[in-house]
């Protein structure tokens, strides 16, 4: 990247937004359940589709149920995750994607609920 400077904010990559304590504490512990990676590319998951799952997995945990995706963004840098800025708010963030998939990252959803049959008359 020359020529250009990245700001990390509340909204992304960009200029301004606000980052919380709280929320920023979420998207860490969160990310720290995955194993990193040697590098970050285009195949790697999406700043933004990590932060709403950093939502589900904080609220599920009795912490933060909303991270912004600077937060995460910058929770994954300070973490020393492999970064790549494609030029637009998101970023590739480094982390094993077969981690996602185990229980003890994501929550169970929800059962389904039961629900009562059609009373027709």
């Amino acid at each position: 990247m020359t020529g250009q400077r990245m700001n990390i904010t509340g909204n992304g990559v960009e200029v301004g937004g606000e980052i919380n304590a709280e929320r920023l504490a979420t998207a860490a512990a969160f990310l720290r359940l995955l194993r990193p990676t040697k590098g970050a590319g285009p195949r790697s998951p999406s700043s933004y589709w990590l932060k709403h799952l950093a939502e589900r997995w904080g609220e599920a945990n009795g912490l933060s149920p909303y991270v912004n995706n600077g937060e995460l963004i910058l929770a994954a840098v300070a973490l020393g995750l492999r970064v790549q800025w494609g030029g637009g708010l998101n970023v590739g963030i480094g982390v094993r994607l077969e981690d996602l998939r185990t229980s003890r990252v994501l929550p169970r959803p929800h059962p389904p609920r039961a629900i009562a049959p059609p009373v027709f008359r």
